[in-house]
């Protein structure tokens, strides 16, 4: 095999290479397909979906978009208030209405609790006590969801991992053992190491993994084809739910019912977002000069010391 890599002209083995990745990333792509039917036709299956695990399908990770529902749901049901004006709009609980959360929803009490005295919508988000919830939440849907055939179990992840993996050998094998040879011949190598980063790049996105069944997709192209983008004026309930899990918050302005919420929660977030840039872009929370120490530009601000979040540690940014 060596002796019949080394007798190839580099030229000739470039074009051979190119040609033998094309055929193992269709190959592949053609195993992980027939594989995935074979194990799918046995549990095919079209349950419905609630808005929660559609949210869960779309991402495991994610937990921000779980708690804005959450948060739209109770402020939907007049638990929670949406105070002030414009920029200095926050969310309070609604005392009146608390008494039938109680108890019903460790989720939802969590919210109830961090907004009893008022604060910005974009606050809960950094609640590790209410993010520790619903990673928990999280991994019950998940389960959920691979009963219901939406969501691939491990052993199936790990078999299509193996498949995956056999590809990059593949890829990797020959390439390597060219470029060696190459090398320690003194030719020039750059080309064939150039095609094969561009072969495992364009494998890799052709044949990606994912946690999604082929019924998860299709489901969720139904969900959308039924649920727009967009207002109309037979919009009901459920029309904002779904609409909100399919297409994030931010669709929520589309509609009259809810601009002013939907609104709210884009300009937090993107206030939000700034913060955290210029915050990642600064020297530190704490900087130390000629001996000083400054403010830190809101190490501790903003609510960051709420609920006892800096107990012990506001004003200890100095050092000593």
């Amino acid at each position: 095999m060596l002796d019949y890599l080394k007798s190839i002209p580099g030229p000739e083995f470039l074009l051979m290479y190119i040609g033998y990745a094309i055929c193992i990333i269709i190959l592949i792509k053609m195993f992980l397909f027939f594989v995935r039917i074979t194990l799918e036709n046995k549990k095919m299956t079209f349950e419905d979906l609630t808005p929660l695990e559609v949210i869960v399908l779309k991402d495991k990770k994610g937990y921000k978009d779980i708690i804005k529902y959450y948060l739209y749901r109770l402020w939907k049901n007049r638990a929670v208030l949406l105070e002030g004006e414009g920029r200095n709009s926050y969310f309070k609980t609604n005392e009146d209405s608390r008494d039938k959360y109680v108890g019903n929803d460790e989720i939802e009490c969590e919210i109830l609790n961090h907004y009893a005295k008022g604060d910005t919508p974009d606050s809960i988000m950094y609640s590790q006590p209410l993010i520790s919830r619903v990673e928990t939440l999280v991994g019950k849907t998940v389960k959920r969801l691979e009963e219901k055939k939406y969501i691939k179990n491990n052993a199936e992840i790990s078999k299509e991992r193996f498949i995956f993996r056999i590809g990059i050998l593949l890829l990797t094998i020959p390439a390597v053992a060219k470029t060696c040879m190459g090398i320690s011949r003194g030719k020039p190598v750059s080309n064939l190491i150039f095609f094969y980063i561009a072969s495992i790049v364009v494998y890799s996105l052709i044949n990606k993994i994912s946690y999604r069944t082929s019924n998860a997709e299709a489901k969720i192209r139904e969900l959308k084809s039924k649920y727009s983008y967009r207002s109309s004026s037979k919009t009901t309930d459920e029309d904002l739910d779904y609409s909100m899990c399919l297409y994030g918050s931010n669709s929520l302005v589309n509609y009259p019912e809810t601009i002013l919420f939907g609104s709210i929660l884009m300009e937090q977030s993107r206030r939000s977002f700034t913060s955290d840039s210029s915050s990642n872009n600064s020297s530190g929370g704490c900087s130390i000069d000629s001996g000083g120490s400054s403010d830190g530009g809101g190490g501790c601000s903003g609510g960051g010391c709420s609920s006892g979040g800096c107990s012990s540690g506001c004003g200890g940014c100095g050092g000593s």
